[in-house]
């Protein structure tokens, strides 16, 4: 793991393209295939996943470090 503070940014255009950047280096990008079919179990959760993992990983996965702030812009 890399110590200290890092900002991480995902950004969805409205074309389905996603991007990951972390400390202003781009690290991921695809394509949304679409929007979310069902609504989740457990709304937004940052750190963690409490009512059931949204990917290949166990629920039990949670970050183990400072989270200091979300914040959630729309377009």
């Amino acid at each position: 793991p890399i110590i200290g503070s890092h900002t991480a940014v995902a950004r969805l255009a409205p074309s389905g393209e996603l991007s990951l950047v972390v400390d202003d280096k781009q690290i991921g990008r695809g394509k949304a295939p679409g929007l979310i079919p069902t609504m989740p179990v457990d709304g937004l959760d940052v750190g963690s996943d409490t009512a059931g993992a949204v990917g290949p990983y166990l629920s039990e996965n949670a970050f183990g470090g400072k989270i200091d702030s979300v914040v959630i812009e729309l377009e």
